[in-house]
Order: structure tokens, then C-alpha cells, then sequence
């Protein structure tokens, strides 16, 4: 018995109320072993009686455990008819048998669990018929015949039904009185009385622990459905995190806008762009961007497309603060495909612009090098024909002749222009020769002997850092990159100074370094030393042409090269090329 059961409705009855109870029931017997009822005075013994019944059955509603219940009721029983032997079993309406759940007396333990089915005698009689039987003598009781059980000591008995509305819950036997005497009546209406109340408990309890499982299953499932929810929630937070993740990620500008053009979305990039907010019209973001009107009516294009559901694009618009962008609108529509509103995507296509520009313009430089080589070649013979005759008239001229200084200066004037028409065929050379594949330590340092006696008639220090083991490359026209490299900045270092050259291997590149320790390149000018014609040396000292071909060389090789300067201190030639070229 549970000290504080879980019964709705239901007080936790004292372990010692239930003890008093069941001695009360005990000393309900007279000393002559009459039960309640039989004395002489009739109404203070049924006084006694009812209230004896009313403690009984508030004690068996408090119970919580079945098997508690069982037990209280059974030893109640017996204490009340005062007997030595009783049973209690249980119906189950799968098999439709009784189950012996709680027994007293001889051989209780063994009998345990025993089944008996409706109609046997004598509990299944009682169980068929629902109604309590009285046997004072089983040996002379016709109804079963003559049989007596050697496991009692008496021959009368009574037994029974626990019955809610009729319906069977289980049989409760008493057997083996004390005093040797038969049953009454009134004990019989008493165990009735017993048995009704403990049938109303045990079937309340059924149905308070059926509930319990129910409320059981039901708190699991709603806890199933909640965490479930939460999942749900939680996964599409986290879908719409990432959906706003892809939209704030993405380089280009996102608005949703309605029918009447009220924005419903914007993503960082319109907020950046326009400080563009929600709930305000296209027209703010095109007056903030001041987009060129005569380029763009976007009203009537943006309508077109929500009417017809198709899109519509404008490209390349110039804005009035020199950026250029492009915008495309496409219908929205919801689920059942209804235009809704409108998608703008709208990019800031600046730099593309400035790129296409240059491409162009590339591509205009690039025929004018075609050109400008077909022009050299033309050139060649008549330069060559003007020197020979210059050379054949110096030849006949007297030294006193003022015809030579004049023959000198052409001579002058057309060897530069020989070194400019060599340096062009040089730039506009679309391919380098399949030369050999060779180290780029013996090219470099066959581009140093070349320019060394410059070196020290200038008083320059030459130190060298070569990695070993670099691997060999297609020479190619290397050999001219290195000592273009070389011998500018031999010039940059005209009253001496040391020339730093290094070569090294990283991350898949090998690395050739050209530094010197001149004045450096001026600011104002570093943007410009890689343009054709560009130089920095005075007159007929450079032709403006190295650093471009020495690029163009080695963006064939698909290297880089770039260069690092500090005025007064000096700059640094970086050549990077590839493994794989």
C-alpha cells in the first residue's frame, strides 16, 4: 500500500487509520464468535455495522497499487468473518478465466496463478451467475455434489462476485471459519458488501492507471509534436538565415517590389548603394543613383514586364555620378503563378565598363602595333639604303668640310630611328622562338656578361643569390627580359652603387629578382613605365619600349611582373613564371 497514492480525487489514507480500521473489523466478532448483527441490541450493533462498512470502504478507495488493494481487501475479509483461509481472483476477459491473484491459508503460495474457467464450481459458478453463494456443509450442499477439499478444515464457505454495473471484475472466497462453524447470512451480505466496494476500487484504479498511460501517451506525443515543431522552426530559421545569407552575399543589388512599386525587400547592397529602405518606391532609388532619364523609363518598362510577365532589362545606364549599372526585372508570382510584384536585380557595372573600355582599346593599340610593324618592315630598306649612302659620304668629305657635322647628325638621327623600328618589330612579335629548354641561372647570368663591362665602367658591385636546382625553362626571349632588367637598372645607378640579383622557387613559381640601389622611380610617373614610348632617359638613351616588351615576353609565359621603388633608395625588378610554362 502506497503511503500517498496517486489517485485523483482520493486522500492518502495513514498506514495506522487502515490498521484501526482492520481491528475494528477484527473486534466486530463477539467473544462468542457471533459476527455483527446477531446480538440483542439490534440497532447499536447495526450502527456499529454501517460504520464499520463506511470506515472499510474510505480505506480501500485510498489505495494506489493494486496489488495492495488486493491484499488489504482479502485480509480485511477474513479479519472481519474471522477465518483462517480466503482467495481472490481476478477475471480476464481475453481467456474469459479467473486468475487466483491473492490467497490465505494452506498451500497459498503453490496455488497462485491457477486458472479457472466461468461455470466451474465453485468460483466459476459464482462467476457465471453474479451472485454470492452460501455453503454451510459442501458434503451435503446438492448443488456440487458430494466433494470436500482435504485442504480445509471446515466444509462451509461463502463466496463472492466483485461486480461494477454487473459487469465482473473478480471472486473473493472465504473459507475455514474459526470455532468450527458454518457461515451465516449476514456474514454472506457482509462480504457482499466488501466486495462491491473493492470492486469499485479496483475498477476506479484500472481506470485512473489507464488514464494515467493515456495522459502518459498523450504528454509523449505532444512532447513528440513539440520537439518536432521546434525542429521544424529551428530548420527553417536556419533556411531562411541562409536563404538572407545568399541574397546579402550575392554582388549585386535584390529588391522585391509590389504592383505598385512599394518595395518589400531590399538586400545590403540596395541599402549601400541607395540607402534604399523598405516600404518606400523605385522612384527614391532612381533619384538617389540619378539615373540618366533619357536612357532609362523605367516606370513604363517595369509595368510592361508586371503586365505581359515577362522580363525586361536595361543595360549599361550611366548614373550622374560617373558609375555605370545595369538593371533587370523580372515578374514574381506566387504560388498559383499570379504576378504579384517584381524582382530587380540591379549591378554596378563601373569597372566592366572601364575594362570593355580598355579591352577596346587594346584592341585599337594592338592594330596599330600590326600596323606600326608593317610600317618597320616597310621602313627597313629605305633606312638602310639613307645609312649607306650617309656612311659612303662621310667617306669622301674632307675632314674640314662643315658637310660632316651635318652628314654625322642624319647618321644620328638615323640610327635612332633604326633602334625605334627594331624594338617595334620586337613589341609586335606575337610568339617567342621554340629555343631550348635551359636554367635561368645561366640565362641570367648570361644577360650580366653582356652588360659587365658597363657595370664596372660605372664602379657597380654585382651580388648574386641563385637557388640550386631550379627547374629548366624555354628560354625563349627570357634572355632579352633579363637584360632589359639588367641594364636598366645599371643605368638607374650612373655614379656607381651594387646591383642584387636572386633567384628562388615558391609555390609552384620561380622567382627572379633584379634590384639596385639607384634613385628609384618618382611618383608621379610609376603608373606610366610600362606603357610603349614611355621612358624616363634623356634623349637617344631609350626608346620607351623595354619594360612593355619585357611584359609582353612574359605574359606569354603567363608570369608576372611587377616591380617595388622607393625614391632615393633604390627599385626591384620581380620576375615571376610558372612550373608549368
Amino acid at each position: 500500500m502506497s503511503d500517498s497514492p496517486d489517485l485523483e480525487g482520493a486522500k492518502s489514507r495513514p498506514r495506522s487509520s487502515v490498521a484501526n480500521t482492520t481491528r475494528r473489523a477484527r473486534g466486530a466478532q463477539s467473544k462468542e464468535g457471533q459476527p455483527p448483527g446477531r446480538s440483542a441490541a439490534g440497532g447499536a450493533e447495526a450502527a456499529n455495522e454501517l460504520g464499520l462498512l463506511v470506515d472499510l470502504g474510505r480505506a480501500i478507495s485510498s489505495f494506489s497499487d493494486r496489488d495492495e488493494l488486493l491484499r488489504f481487501t482479502l485480509d480485511t475479509a477474513l479479519a472481519l468473518l474471522g477465518s483462517e483461509s480466503g482467495s481472490l481472483y481476478l477475471y480476464d476477459p481475453e481467456t474469459e478465466e479467473l486468475v487466483l491473484t491473492m490467497a490465505r491459508g494452506p498451500d497459498c503460495e503453490q496455488r497462485l496463478g491457477t486458472r479457472q474457467r466461468l461455470g466451474e464450481p465453485v468460483a466459476g459458478q459464482v462467476a457465471l451467475e453474479r451472485k454470492p453463494i452460501l455453503v454451510t456443509d459442501i458434503g451435503t450442499d446438492a448443488r456440487f455434489g458430494r466433494r470436500r477439499s482435504r485442504r480445509y478444515q471446515t466444509s462451509s464457505f461463502i463466496c463472492a462476485p466483485l461486480l461494477v454495473s454487473n459487469d465482473l471484475i473478480g471472486i473473493i472466497t472465504i473459507t475455514m471459519k474459526r470455532g468450527q462453524e458454518p457461515f451465516t447470512g449476514d456474514e454472506l451480505r457482509l462480504l457482499s458488501i466488501l466486495a462491491g466496494h473493492a470492486a469499485s476500487a479496483i475498477e476506479s484504479l484500472r481506470l485512473y492507471q489507464q488514464l494515467r498511460a493515456l495522459n502518459r501517451e498523450l504528454e509523449g506525443r505532444v512532447t513528440r509534436a513539440t520537439d518536432q515543431l521546434s525542429t521544424a522552426n529551428e530548420r527553417l530559421a536556419t533556411l531562411q538565415a541562409f536563404n538572407e545569407s545568399i541574397l546579402t552575399s550575392v554582388p549585386m543589388g535584390v529588391i522585391a517590389f509590389d504592383r505598385a512599386f512599394l518595395v518589400t525587400y531590399r538586400n545590403r547592397m540596395v541599402a549601400e548603394m541607395a540607402a534604399l529602405e523598405v516600404g518606400e518606391t523605385l522612384s527614391a532609388l532612381f533619384e538617389r543613383l540619378e539615373v540618366d532619364g533619357s536612357q532609362m523609363r523605367w516606370e513604363q518598362g517595369f509595368s510592361t514586364a508586371l503586365k505581359e510577365g515577362t522580363p525586361v532589362q536595361f543595360l549599361q545606364v550611366n548614373c550622374r555620378d560617373g558609375r555605370v549599372a545595369d538593371f533587370l526585372a523580372s515578374p514574381l508570382r506566387d504560388a498559383a503563378g499570379t504576378v504579384i510584384g517584381g524582382l530587380l536585380v540591379l549591378e554596378d557595372t563601373t569597372r566592366k565598363a572601364a575594362m570593355e573600355r580598355k579591352l577596346a582599346n587594346t584592341e585599337r593599340m594592338a592594330s596599330v602595333g600590326q600596323l606600326a610593324a608593317r610600317v618597320a618592315h616597310e621602313l627597313n630598306n629605305p633606312l638602310d639604303g639613307i645609312m649607306r649612302f650617309i656612311n659612303l659620304a662621310l667617306r669622301v668629305q674632307p675632314a674640314e668640310s662643315p658637310a660632316v657635322e651635318y652628314l654625322q647628325h642624319s647618321r644620328t638621327g638615323v640610327m635612332r630611328m633604326v633602334a625605334i623600328i627594331r624594338d617595334l618589330l620586337k613589341f609586335s612579335r606575337s610568339t617567342f622562338g621554340a629555343l631550348q629548354t635551359t636554367e635561368v641561372n645561366q640565362l641570367v647570368e648570361e644577360a650580366l656578361k653582356s652588360l659587365s663591362s658597363r657595370a664596372v665602367a660605372q664602379g657597380i658591385e654585382v651580388r648574386r643569390d641563385f637557388a640550386e636546382g631550379l627547374p629548366p625553362v624555354r628560354a625563349g626571349n627570357l634572355f632579352q627580359v633579363f637584360y632589359n632588367l639588367i641594364a636598366n637598372a645599371i643605368d638607374a645607378m650612373p655614379e656607381g652603387g651594387v646591383l642584387f640579383l636572386r633567384t628562388t622557387h615558391r609555390d609552384g613559381y620561380t622567382e627572379i629578382t633584379v634590384r639596385d640601389t639607384g634613385q628609384g622611380i618618382p611618383e608621379e610617373v610609376r603608373d606610366k613605365i610600362f606603357d610603349p614610348f614611355f621612358t624616363t632617359k634623356e634623349a637617344g638613351k631609350g626608346t620607351g619600349l623595354g619594360l612593355a616588351i619585357c611584359r609582353d615576353i612574359v605574359q606569354k609565359y603567363e608570369g608576372t611582373l611587377h616591380f617595388t621603388t622607393e625614391e632615393g633608395r633604390g627599385t626591384e625588378f620581380t620576375v615571376r613564371i610558372p612550373m608549368e610554362s
